[in-house]
């Protein structure tokens, strides 16, 4: 008894692997039943646990469609991890049957086939204990294991369905998750489509500044007013800084200042302070986010970050914006992403659209440094081979 836990926490509970030999010897927690017993099983496990969002242990709400939106079934028993594949487990009442037109059958089982995209489901009639290797199949990855007690736990009477074959929606979900991954969109080509949805806004092209410094990590910095007005074809334009503030460590609020004068602490902490941030009658902590920060927080790669645009922030989403008094009286503003996108609007579109907070944020005279100034590193990442894809959609 020496070797066991000395402790538990309270309310915790642990089950314990026993020897035969010696029921009371401690070899830690057991594993929670899974099939996904070696390492090719493993890995089908955590690509169905990340595309789609499928536990091993089934939900009775879950709903599969097959690839052209034909519901075939709501809920599901597991999710069986064989020498064959993964496949869904379901009992015969989660089938919605009116779904499917019987197709082949054999002695194992019989195949019924979607009427959307034929997608196809085995009924089981028969275990495949005497079946130590699985069949082999065109175009189908296969790894040989010879295993007594057959090559998959299927089970008579159930049904199984390949995860490959279906597309899964979870109770509140937006859409439906499918085995293949995301498709990758260009940062620029996303940027754009989110902009088009807000009516008022111009977008223009630029080609990114990009810098590389002696330690071979990237820099992405701000254009200079001067310069980006002459990119974009705009005159008295005034660049704006978009960035993220936390309080306590707490996203706060989108904060937007002339590009080029460094944002007072002070007199942001204090309209914070008046909004309720922070501790009443205690001290604050405020700190600009990093990039990494804001991607977490707004869910927007910084590549195409351009709050509160893109994400779109406002009050409804928690996330009021604060713009500086003297930007209400500029003709036109612009707001710029690191992959070349910028949006020039109007003052009054802000204003309209976003209901901000306008307040004296920049002090008079507290300009940034010459390297704030004629170009702000945005951010910086180490320059790696195989980095070229993203660059390239980076500057598309």
């Amino acid at each position: 008894m020496g070797n066991l836990p000395s402790t538990l926490g309270v309310g915790q509970c642990t089950c314990f692997a026993r020897d035969p030999e010696d029921p009371f010897a401690y070899h830690g927690p057991m594993e929670p039943e899974t099939t996904a017993d070696n390492f090719v099983r493993r890995k089908a496990k955590a690509r169905v646990e990340s595309r789609l969002q499928l536990t091993e242990a089934g939900t009775q709400a879950t709903r599969f469609y097959d690839k052209q939106g034909v519901l075939l079934a709501t809920g599901y028993q597991r999710v069986l991890y064989g020498d064959h594949g993964a496949y869904v487990e379901m009992a015969a009442e989660q089938i919605r049957w009116d779904a499917f037109v019987p197709g082949p059958q054999g002695e194992y089982y019989n195949v019924w086939k979607s009427t959307g995209s034929k997608a196809q489901l085995y009924f089981q009639l028969k275990s495949v204990e005497d079946k130590p290797s699985a069949p082999k199949a065109k175009g189908r990855e296969l790894h040989s294991f010879e295993r007594s007690e057959g090559y998959a736990d299927y089970r008579p009477g159930l049904c199984y369905v390949s995860v490959k074959a279906v597309c899964v929606e979870q109770p509140g979900a937006t859409g439906r998750r499918t085995w293949e991954p995301p498709v990758r969109v260009p940062h620029k080509t996303g940027l754009k489509e989110a902009l088009k949805q807000i009516q008022g806004v111009q977008i223009r092209e630029f080609a990114p500044k990009v810098r590389k410094a002696e330690s071979e990590r990237r820099r992405y910095a701000w254009w200079s007013e001067a310069d980006l007005a002459g990119k974009l074809g705009v005159v008295d334009a005034t660049l704006v800084r978009s960035t993220l503030w936390l309080v306590d460590e707490v996203p706060a609020a989108i904060v937007l200042t002339p590009l080029g004068l460094r944002t007072s602490e002070k007199l942001l902490g204090e309209v914070l302070k008046n909004r309720g941030c922070g501790v009443a009658d205690g001290p604050m902590t405020l700190r600009m986010a990093t990039p990494s920060v804001c991607e977490k927080v707004l869910g927007v790669k910084r590549h195409s970050l351009m709050p509160p645009l893109s994400p779109v922030c406002d009050e409804r989403v928690g996330l009021p914006v604060i713009l500086d008094s003297t930007l209400t009286a500029r003709p036109v503003l612009v707001l710029e992403a690191a992959c070349g996108i910028a949006a020039i609007v109007h003052p009054d579109l802000l204003t309209s659209l976003f209901k901000p907070a306008i307040h004296q944020l920049v002090e008079p005279g507290d300009a940034a440094d010459a390297e704030t100034a004629e170009g702000e590193t945005i951010y910086s990442e180490t320059v790696e081979a195989e980095a070229g894809a993203d660059d390239a959609s980076a500057g598309e």
